[in-house]
């Protein structure tokens, strides 16, 4: 672990001890797992188990007393909440606060979440809970395939949006093209995992991370950025749905799911015929 988040994994389990409404402190994330890479640039990410979390939801004076405090972002998620939080230096820890009930049903129903079965370290457990948990597998859960309803989805957004893209450009809305796009983005990266996981059979991170290990696109994905201009914008959105198209084609053969080629070529064509017009 760096040595600048094992002095804030210190400073937690400290103040945790002393704190009475904490019940139980476990480390997830890339420090709790065995394989993973640990580098200046990791995060630590905490879950703390209450009594009663409400006291510590608010209020973020606690935060603060672990170093300077540059930006806190509150997250709130079903039964348990988060606070992600950027320290002084760059460093990053994020808190994740939950009643002592949700720790208590893990065991109950002798069920990992897929974080924990990522791996996971108990750094305090004052009432001898956590200990009761199922030993981590140390390891990703087995990828389920995305069934036809989420394919088919990811295929109509990515082809809806790049509607707007293409007539954004061509009628010189830069900045809008780009929040599109944003859109456009996220449904390709969408394919791509699938594409990573079920046609090439790799281990996939999130947003992208080490694509470079697990894509047979990055050569391809260095093309699809595009400046504030349209002629560039022009070929970066033709490189995106050249490479949207190719993958989620071998992804739907994989999968024997289908995909609508015809109304895909007919969009594209309208798409270059755009383009046409304006550079005529």
């Amino acid at each position: 672990m760096p040595e600048s988040m094992q002095h804030y994994q210190d400073k937690i389990v400290a103040w945790a001890q002393a704190n009475p409404a904490v019940r139980a402190v476990i480390m997830t994330g890339s420090m709790a797992q065995l394989a993973a890479p640990k580098t200046r640039w990791s995060d630590l990410d905490i879950e703390l188990y209450f009594d009663d979390p409400t006291p510590y939801l608010n209020s973020e004076d606690w935060i603060h007393g672990f170093g300077e405090v540059w930006v806190i972002l509150p997250l709130e998620n079903p039964g348990w909440q988060s606070r992600l939080t950027w320290f002084a230096g760059g460093e990053k820890v994020d808190f994740s606060l939950e009643a002592v009930d949700g720790l208590k049903k893990m065991i109950e129903e002798d069920d990992l979440s897929e974080m924990y079965q990522r791996g996971y370290q108990v750094l305090v457990d004052k009432d001898g809970l956590a200990t009761q948990l199922a030993p981590s597998p140390f390891k990703r859960p087995a990828p389920q395939p995305p069934t036809f309803g989420e394919f088919d989805f990811t295929v109509r957004e990515f082809w809806f949006e790049s509607m707007h893209v293409a007539q954004y450009i061509a009628a010189g809305e830069l900045w809008t093209v780009k929040f599109r796009d944003a859109e456009v983005k996220y449904a390709l990266l969408t394919m791509l995992e699938w594409h990573g996981q079920f046609v090439l059979g790799n281990t996939v991170y999130h947003t992208g991370k080490r694509l470079y290990e697990w894509s047979d696109s990055w050569e391809s994905s260095r093309n699809i950025w595009g400046h504030f201009d349209a002629a560039d914008s022009w070929r970066a959105f033709f490189e995106t749905i050249n490479l949207f198209d190719r993958v989620a084609r071998e992804v739907a053969a994989t999968l024997d799911h289908a995909y609508p080629v015809e109304r895909v070529e007919k969009m594209k064509a309208y798409m270059r015929d755009l383009y046409g017009e304006e550079n005529r």
